[in-house]
């Protein structure tokens, strides 16, 4: 029997005549001190943002998810997993919502994965994932055949692949050795590391506990980068994975202080670090807006700020008790 599990998808496109400009690797500053908010359905009327798209994704007796943890587009499809360890999954859906196919399985064996901590996929539509449980490389072709596995000889928590064939990749703060200190690095397709874009700053860096999630996203033709651990920071990227800009966000008085970024946990418990803000799970960022998502004294929430006015459009994102998930 055919069971059918409705979640709405929703997307939300800075319209194509927002621009980037193309600018020499520095730092610029985004305001965000001293915001006046407004609700999010108020930034419908600035003409930046396109119509909520909502779809319906149905799922069938051998093709479902428990839960959504990365999705991307390619070819006017979507692929969607469930990266938790206890039930990874994998399925690619049509545009219509319903499913084409899975992508290897959970398992120790070839094509096999037992966690996803990132996939993505290459302009000739091949999918690289990174099973981050075994640290290896999973590479499946566009038909969704398995191809091969490459032992990656680092930690990795995403993967870019990039327009000349290379990866970005970014590091877990928690590598030893040769590269321990590396955040960003762009490899070629054997894993070998050409060059180090980013270094951690490890007087930041907390890996026992995780207030947001380090993120890729994509606009404007850049790679938007924002890292796991607090810096208040979002890194722009060719799409050869070099640097072009760097903006930090100023939070003024609501900044989290750089004594708790070392050990958030207790302070997370004891809600004193509700008094602050901090990037969550991704930015972008041009010359006049700035579109992620935010935590906010205790709250996470999904923002659009203007820069120019530094009003910040905002709605709080729906916790895993919903009914349904919705995705900014």
């Amino acid at each position: 029997m055919r069971s059918i599990i409705l979640t709405s998808l929703t997307v939300l496109l800075l319209f194509g005549c927002v621009n980037y400009s193309e600018k020499n690797s520095g730092i610029e500053t985004v305001d965000f001190k001293r915001v006046s908010m407004k609700p999010f359905s108020q930034a419908e009327t600035l003409d930046i943002i396109a119509a909520s798209l909502q779809i319906p994704l149905h799922f069938t007796d051998d093709m479902y998810l428990k839960r959504i943890d990365i999705i991307k587009t390619y070819d006017k499809k979507f692929y969607i997993a469930d990266g938790f360890f206890r039930s990874a999954n994998f399925i690619v859906f049509d545009s219509n919502g319903m499913p084409i196919s899975t992508v290897g399985s959970r398992g120790n064996g070839p094509g096999e994965y037992i966690n996803i901590s990132d996939f993505d996929i290459d302009k000739n539509g091949y999918i690289h994932l990174v099973d981050g449980n075994r640290d290896c490389l999973l590479i499946f072709n566009s038909g969704y055949k398995y191809v091969e596995t490459k032992k990656l000889p680092f930690d990795v928590d995403l993967i870019k692949c990039l327009d000349d064939g290379n990866y970005l990749l970014a590091l877990s703060s928690w590598n030893t050795g040769e590269y321990e200190n590396d955040m960003l690095v762009i490899a070629d397709k054997e894993l070998n590391v050409i060059e180090s874009v980013v270094k951690h700053d490890k007087s930041i860096v907390d890996n026992n506990f995780r207030l947001s999630k380090s993120g890729f996203a994509e606009a404007f033709g850049k790679i938007f980068f924002k890292q796991a651990n607090i810096d208040d920071i979002v890194y722009v990227l060719n799409r050869s994975g070099h640097l072009d800009l760097v903006y930090y966000f100023d939070f003024g008085s609501a900044k989290v202080p750089h004594d708790y970024r070392k050990n958030l946990e207790p302070h997370y418990e004891t809600k004193t670090l509700h008094n602050y803000r901090t990037l969550a799970d991704f930015a972008i960022v041009n010359e006049n807006y700035a579109l992620g998502t935010i935590w906010d004294k205790g709250m996470g929430k999904c923002f659009l700020l203007t820069r120019s006015d530094r009003t910040m459009y905002e709605k709080p994102i729906l916790q895993p008790d919903d009914s349904s998930e919705k995705f900014g």
